[in-house]
């Protein structure tokens, strides 16, 4: 908790605030806008310093003399607080941000469920958010707070400034930039974006990809996966997918001042990502405000802050018996058609900046919060109630809450990863590219491998390392299973009419069956050609040959892990 000297003005309401002391870079840039837009309008109440030091007796008076000074508290979700708001009979009401806790399984929210009523509200950052909220909470109020980008800090420049960044970068004029910003970790997916570039590479001329921020090793614990180093994992991806290094650039961590230089400099903003805290997606508006447009994954807080077709293009993600799956097809072609037309481009830079200031201005933010903060105090003299959780809720908490003395919350057999799927399914999307599952498989329709695989006998590994799953093959598909990922290996696209066709006559009796449960299971997907496609013939094998080495350690009998 961040506690702060007050600084008394004469303002509507006194609202206390809850903030982050500690963390991410962003998590402090979210309560320190909070912050500056509830001092707008508002006198902002604090826990004085003491608390910090103090006996936890006299925290107790200290929360309660916090409580009884607000009108409304806002910010993070306090247990101490909520407790402490119990004693004195429920009052003030509470706006709790939820920050990221939902799409992970809220556990948090587990324990401090009993603690929050519905004159509260919860406070999301994206549509799925509050999507998933209602997943667990049937009476729950719910709202959504974009966050906030400065657009005096993030601007355009035009093409006269442009060519001059890229010359001060170390760019040529006629060089293309593809660009990556934030954070390097396994759940951002830069091994699929990596991929990706192994077919950009030979068919965008003098094509560079920047890659701006820390790499860093944090696992997904949810699902068991623990990078050893992203660092060496690139750095071999790069070498074995026979990319051209001097192409890759990893510029790490920047300043605000800097990364604007990178934003106006780039042609397009891409992110592969498949985090499950992305529920906004700071990299993506900064680069819209400064007139560049982003192909994004449809997933999380990106759903929202993307325009498709207006000032970049999603990707569809889908839940599948394997984790959620990228259309990295579908990436390809909407980025080649961006890189290779510029009235397009020219028209998506114009709009991105138009629809970063109107939606994600410092100005809309307080607009926004306001409205809540006069919504939660006027209901606040309603009857409050408990919150009540839902059957979802109940069943996800009592299979999947993480404990030291089991197995990751989404690996702990068939259920917890079905309760997985239902909880991920909202932060997920789908464009016009995807074929709706119930449709019929067609000729022209194109199937791509979802990601590479190892078949071992009746089972095959997908080469996933943010869902390192095992399936069963069924017996009766066995053979024909195996006859279209030996085809699709040197084909990773290629159209259902010419699969057909190269699949021998003993294993075509039913292709068809077969396809439909490696849809459902994650290990192909299938895609309408896009206006402009590429040639399948360009997807190498590049894009179907396994690259990790993904070892699994099984939880009940190992004690030890040494890594030499």
């Amino acid at each position: 908790m961040k506690f702060y000297t007050p600084k008394f003005q004469n303002l509507t309401m006194k609202v206390g605030l809850i903030a982050e002391s500690f963390g991410m870079e962003s998590l402090k840039h979210v309560f320190q806008g909070l912050e500056q837009s509830l001092s707008q309008h508002h006198e902002v109440v604090y826990c004085p310093l003491e608390y910090y030091y103090t006996s936890p007796r006299r925290q107790s008076d200290l929360r309660e003399e916090f409580l009884n000074n607000c009108d409304v508290v806002v910010g993070r979700i306090d247990e101490e607080i909520l407790k402490s708001r119990e004693h004195l009979g429920g009052r003030p009401p509470l706006v709790g941000f939820l920050m990221g806790t939902m799409s992970r399984g809220a556990a948090e929210l587990a324990t401090l469920k009993s603690h929050l009523r519905t004159t509260d509200v919860l406070v999301g950052n994206c549509t799925s958010d509050l999507e998933i909220t209602r997943k667990f909470f049937a009476n729950a109020q719910t709202r959504k707070l974009p966050f906030a980008v400065d657009g005096s800090v993030f601007y355009p420049a035009d093409d006269v400034q442009r060519q001059k960044i890229k010359t001060d970068l170390g760019f040529h004029a006629a060089d293309r930039i593809l660009l990556y910003a934030g954070r390097v970790t396994v759940e951002k997916n830069l091994h699929t974006l990596l991929r990706i570039y192994s077919i950009l590479q030979d068919l965008v001329p003098n094509l560079h990809l920047v890659i701006a921020g820390e790499i860093d090793n944090v696992p997904f614990g949810a699902m068991g996966v623990y990078s050893i180093s992203m660092t060496t994992t690139l750095m071999r991806l790069i070498k074995e997918l026979d990319l051209n290094a001097a192409s890759i650039h990893f510029v790490g961590r920047k300043s605000q001042a800097q990364l604007r230089d990178i934003y106006a400099a780039s042609d397009v903003l891409v992110n592969m990502t498949l985090h499950h805290d992305e529920n906004f997606g700071y990299s993506q508006v900064e680069a819209m405000a400064s007139g560049t447009p982003v192909v994004g994954t449809s997933w999380g807080g990106l759903k929202d802050t993307i325009l498709h077709g207006e000032t970049g293009y999603h990707v569809s993600t889908v839940v599948t018996g394997a984790g959620v799956k990228v259309n990295w097809w579908e990436g390809v072609n909407r980025l080649v058609s961006l890189l290779e037309d510029d009235d397009t481009l020219r028209r998506f830079r114009e709009r991105s900046r138009i629809h970063a200031v109107d939606s994600f201005s410092h100005e809309r933010y307080s607009e926004i919060l306001e409205t809540i903060l006069n919504d939660c105090t006027k209901n606040s003299c309603d009857k409050s109630e408990p919150l009540i959780t839902t059957d979802f809720a109940e069943q996800f908490w009592l299979q999947c809450m993480p404990r030291s003395t089991a197995p990751p919350s989404f690996q702990r057999g068939a259920e917890s990863f079905e309760l997985y799927k239902e909880l991920i399914q909202p932060f997920t999307g789908v464009t016009e590219a995807t074929v709706p599952f119930d449709a019929t498989l067609s000729a022209e329709q194109l199937l791509a491998i979802a990601v590479p695989v190892r078949v071992h006998g009746l089972k095959v590994k997908p080469d996933d390392p943010i869902f390192p799953v095992e399936i069963a093959i069924p017996e009766d598909m066995r053979r024909t299973c195996e006859a279209i990922l030996e085809v699709m290996q040197k084909e990773p696209v290629i159209a259902f009419e010419r699969l057909e066709k190269q699949i021998p006559e003993p294993a075509r009796h039913c292709l068809q069956t077969t396809l439909r449960w490696m849809f459902d299971q994650g290990l192909v997907l299938r895609t309408n050609p896009i206006d402009g496609s590429i040639d399948p013939e360009n997807a190498g094998e590049q894009m179907s040959k396994p690259l990790f080495s993904i070892k699994s350690v099984d939880f009940s009998s190992t004690d030890v892990i040494v890594i030499k």
